[in-house]
């Protein structure tokens, strides 16, 4: 015949179950509390990015009269050796834009030449980033329409200075 220990209450077990909730919570609230400038730096400095590109956003809606714009910002962290691309990049997309109908395929790429340009310059920090790429696409339905997007990336130097920056 074994001795088995008692088993321990429910009371018990509630008790140390308890205990052990409030040390997380109180571990994830030093940890919150200690790091607390650094999250909210990083909080501020979200809120000033997406402040930026919605700038851009407006700027490139109006100027082009394109409701369906969207802006991002991405960063290559690799890249083969010696392809001379760009690693921070702005990259605008237009959706559906007016122009589109009536460009020549040969007109594409210094129209979006000068959406790169306009972007930059409606960027309250262009020197954030080393390029832009441009993506003009057309669709149809919801359905993207083969054959009619069309993608550019220009590296910042490639660009003309913005009008207030002499060359």
């Amino acid at each position: 015949m074994t001795d088995r220990p008692p088993r321990p209450s429910l009371l018990t077990v509630l008790k140390i179950g308890l205990g052990c909730l409030a040390m997380v919570i109180i571990l994830i609230g030093a940890t919150v509390i200690l790091n607390w400038e650094r999250i909210r730096t990083a909080y501020q400095s979200t809120v000033a990015s997406l402040s930026d590109l919605q700038t851009v956003r407006t700027a490139i809606q109006t100027r082009y009269d394109t409701p369906n714009v969207v802006v991002l910002t991405k960063q290559l962290l690799t890249q083969p050796s010696g392809a001379g691309l760009p690693n921070r990049v702005l990259r605008i997309e237009l959706v559906n834009p007016p122009f589109l109908k009536n460009l020549a395929e040969d007109e594409l790429e210094n129209k979006a030449r000068n959406i790169a340009i306009d972007a930059r310059t409606a960027h309250p920090s262009p020197s954030n980033f080393d390029g832009y790429e441009v993506v003009l696409t057309n669709q149809s339905a919801g359905v993207v329409t083969s054959g009619l997007k069309h993608r550019f990336v220009f590296r910042s130097d490639e660009l003309s200075a913005p009008p207030d920056t002499p060359q």
